[in-house]
């Protein structure tokens, strides 16, 4: 059968437990989220919360809050299971250092329940624009000679490196 992180009843999930555990977090994100309309399954949530937990800087503290309640980790978690262990407190430690990141999710209109792939566009971030400001000696010489010429052209036009086609 497929392999859970969570108890091998089958019953409980991700969102389950999160939405158990973290509801004491104060000013926590999971009634929002119950409430967005275009997100309907357990794994939709699941995704929506990590997505807002990265955004709100918070996702050390949610799981923090989480652990200390043991009884529903204790119900969520099989045994041997990281979240049930020592090294739980290592993880947390872990997760503060997402708080250094800027996060910026669109949630409306998002499909998070994995049927469809998602895909990443990464056009925006490839676009190359030269900088002139480190030009070669030589390059500077150069361009003060073409300056002085009555064509003001530059002799090798702006090419850029990665084009959008």
């Amino acid at each position: 059968g497929p392999v859970s992180w969570f108890s091998s009843d089958g019953q409980r999930g991700f969102w389950d437990y999160i939405r158990l555990a973290c509801s004491k977090v104060p000013n926590n994100c999971v009634s929002s989220i119950e409430n967005m309309e275009n997100i309907s399954t357990a794994r939709a949530k699941g995704r929506a919360w990590i997505r807002v937990a990265l955004m709100e800087k918070r996702m050390s503290e949610y799981i923090t809050t989480a652990l200390r309640d043991t009884r529903t980790t204790r119900r969520f978690y099989d045994s041997g299971a990281i979240m049930l262990r020592e090294e739980a407190t290592v993880l947390t430690g872990m997760l503060i250092g997402l708080s250094a990141i800027d996060f910026s999710f669109c949630l409306k209109g998002e499909v998070l329940d994995g049927k469809t792939p998602v895909v990443i566009d990464y056009t925006p971030y490839l676009k190359f624009t030269q900088s002139y400001d480190y030009l070669t000696d030589e390059e500077e010489r150069h361009s003060a000679e073409s300056s002085t010429s009555e064509d003001n052209s530059p002799e090798h036009p702006y090419l850029p490196l990665v084009t959008d086609e």
